[in-house]
């Protein structure tokens, strides 16, 4: 038995090795199922550090178009409001461009030749040929309405500066800003106002018991004034004895004054242009006609011209426009604004060697509101100069009154007003001729000299 339990050393070292490769095998399938991998982990994200988008560079120029009557009948006071444009472009560019944007501004001069027709071509071929974005204008309502119908076709930035017509932002346009006073509610509206306030007073007597007559040139501006003067003379319930409108390029206005002088009104209320104005007001005098007063509306009766050419005879004669510079007291403007007329004044005079008129002051402060205030807020918002980013910018514009060269602020209507576009904080102001100078005396706080009243007659002038 022994013998046979015997077991060989060859085969033990065998057998053993096997039971340890067995028991190997068996540990390692115990280890394996036993074993529990630790959890996936979900790496944690990394925020790449964003690129900085490049802020846009400004342009070192921008151009600017302008469409004013430059040649022409209405040329006078086309070429005073565009001076008054290129002063404020020129002390921009000296000052180093756009406020905190420092771009430069280049005028590129349209001349609308005082025609409607010719307006409208100008101001295409600056908005195809030259790529003007913005356009200044224009002096005359007429000129005014062809050339911003252009624009608006464009889809470029119509900033009118001088011209009145209500139908200029009753048409439900986009693209055009009027800082300028409406007509209706200004040179329509506000003689009667006037009349009514501190006339009437005067006379003693109540509305019903004045006539009132309102004589007009025949152009879009003066039947806007003629329309609103009339029914705002209705309204406060005047007498209104006579309405006559003609053609401002008339040579003889005898009719027309014997027509109102048959009327016999009290108070005169017009709107009339430089030749014309003062040949009516020579007619009226050659046929004794006699008011107690008259009340002009701009144009013709805020120009030294009219002076000139009547001397004594323009004596007393009221007109109603925006605050001619240097002929109201600046007691109720800011000491910033203040300090802009002083600059302005101080510049007209040296390079004119003249006070400049209101047309100026239109063209002067009209156009540095875009360029200090309307641009410089659509760059910092917008980084762009493009006309959608300028519109949505002027729409937000809000210029306190009494901040400028003007006296009035600046608010313009939204796009679901009747007058689209317009400032309603601008108003004009009454002024009075003597001797050779137009200072205002209406309202009271901008007033520099007393209202004289009533007009003396022809007899008493001699």
């Amino acid at each position: 038995m022994l013998s046979q339990e015997k077991i060989s050393r060859r085969k033990y070292v065998k057998y053993a090795g096997a039971a340890v490769a067995i028991g190997a095998v068996a540990a390692a399938g115990y280890g394996i199922s036993q074993y529990k991998p630790p959890a996936p982990t979900t790496p944690t994200p990394t925020t790449p550090t964003p690129t900085p988008t490049p802020k846009p560079t400004a342009p070192s120029e921008l151009k600017i178009g302008t469409v004013y009557p430059m040649t022409g009948s209405m040329a006078l006071l086309g070429l005073e409001q565009y001076r008054g444009t290129e002063l404020a472009c020129d002390l921009i560019n000296e000052r180093g461009g756009i406020p905190g944007v420092g771009t430069k501004i280049k005028l590129v001069a349209g001349d609308a030749k005082s025609e409607a027709s010719v307006a409208a071509t100008e101001a295409e071929r600056l908005i195809t040929l030259e790529k003007v974005n913005i356009l200044i204008g224009t002096y005359s309502s007429g000129l005014a309405y062809t050339a911003s119908e252009v624009a608006e076709k464009y889809k470029k930035i119509y900033w009118e500066v001088g011209a009145t017509a209500d139908n200029i932002v009753d048409r439900g346009y986009k693209y055009i800003f009027r800082p300028q006073v409406i007509a209706s509610a200004n040179q329509g509206a506000l003689p009667p106002k006037f009349t009514e306030e501190v006339i009437c007073p005067k006379l003693g007597k109540k509305p019903g018991e004045v006539n009132y007559a309102i004589c007009c040139e025949n152009t879009l501006w003066g039947r806007t004034v003629m329309a609103w003067g009339s029914k705002e003379a209705v309204a406060r319930g005047f007498n209104l004895v006579a309405t006559e409108t003609y053609s401002y390029k008339a040579t003889d206005l005898s009719a027309v004054v014997t027509k109102h002088k048959a009327a016999s009104p009290d108070i005169l209320h017009v709107a009339q242009y430089i030749s014309d104005g003062i040949l009516f007001w020579r007619q009226a005098r050659e046929l004794d006609f006699n008011v107690k007063m008259m009340i002009g509306t701009g144009a013709a009766h805020g120009l030294p011209d009219f002076y000139e050419a009547l001397k004594a005879d323009s004596n007393y004669i009221m007109n109603f426009d925006p605050a001619p510079p240097g002929f109201f007291n600046p007691a109720g403007l800011t000491p910033e604004a203040k300090e802009l007329l002083d600059v302005y004044l101080k510049r007209w005079q040296a390079k004119y060697n003249r006070l400049p008129l209101t047309h100026s002051n239109m063209g002067f402060m009209h156009t540095w509101w875009l360029l200090t205030d309307v641009l410089p807020r659509c760059w910092k918002k917008y980084g762009s100069f493009d006309p959608d980013s300028i519109r949505l910018t002027a729409l937000e514009t809000d210029i306190p009154d009494g901040t400028s060269t003007i006296i009035y602020g600046c608010k313009f209507a939204p796009p679901e007003h009747p007058w689209a576009g317009q400032n309603l904080r601008a108003h004009m102001v009454g002024m009075q001729w003597k001797d050779g100078k137009l200072p205002v005396v209406w309202p009271q706080k901008f007033a520099i000299t007393d209202f004289v009243f009533p007009l003396p007659t022809w007899k008493e002038r001699k």
